[in-house]
């Protein structure tokens, strides 16, 4: 790993390894015991939080991410007080069933620490609203989705993660509708723009 942490850190970016993954047959690997207790998931967790431990940034996160699925709250939660230098990116929300209480303890106790990635939902939301233009309907859908994790936020504390959410979801929502507005349906955006200085 340590060419990944090398680059990552002379070139400001990140890098992110699997730990815990949100589709339903993770647990066949990830939740396998080794003799000491740990499942496979908590071992790579330890070890991504050591790799990182010389690239903190200002924040404290290091260049090393961490994918932990929405799926599994609990170990979501368990992760974040195992990892608290990790940054965590957080599949599952919306298709695969994850709401914003899932997702709520992935963030740190200051509202830091994760993105949410959602794509079915917000690609096809067409589908689930009925004479709604894709624009319009992936729109509706990623304001929805701002605002059930903001809620979930709010009622656990963590402000600013809500302030960063309502902020991102905005961006997004606005290249949604501006890209569609120049008849390219692939929706893309500036993740500097949305995620600004991470780590």
């Amino acid at each position: 790993i340590k060419p990944f942490t090398e680059a990552c850190a002379a070139n400001g970016t990140g890098v992110f390894a699997l730990v815990k993954t949100s589709n339903p047959s993770s647990g066949q690997l990830q939740d396998m015991k080794y003799e000491d207790g740990r499942t496979l998931y908590e071992a790579v967790a330890d070890l991504v939080e050591e790799w990182g431990e010389g690239t903190r940034g200002e924040l404290g996160y290091s260049v090393i991410g961490a994918v932990v699925g929405a799926t599994y709250p609990q170990q979501g939660t368990s992760l974040r007080a195992r990892m608290p230098h990790t940054f965590f990116l957080v599949p599952g929300y919306g298709a695969q069933g994850a709401t914003g209480k899932d997702i709520a303890g992935c963030f740190d106790a200051n509202g830091n620490g994760a993105i949410v990635n959602a794509s079915r939902s917000i690609l096809c939301a067409w589908k689930e609203q009925e004479g709604v233009a894709f624009d319009v309907a992936a729109r509706n859908e990623a304001i929805r989705m701002r605002e059930d994790l903001c809620s979930c936020l709010k009622e656990m504390g963590k402000e600013e993660a809500e302030k960063f959410i309502q902020s991102a979801v905005d961006t997004i929502a606005g290249s949604i509708m501006m890209i569609v507005d120049n008849k390219d349906l692939i929706i893309t955006y500036d993740p500097a723009k949305v995620m600004g200085n991470l780590f």
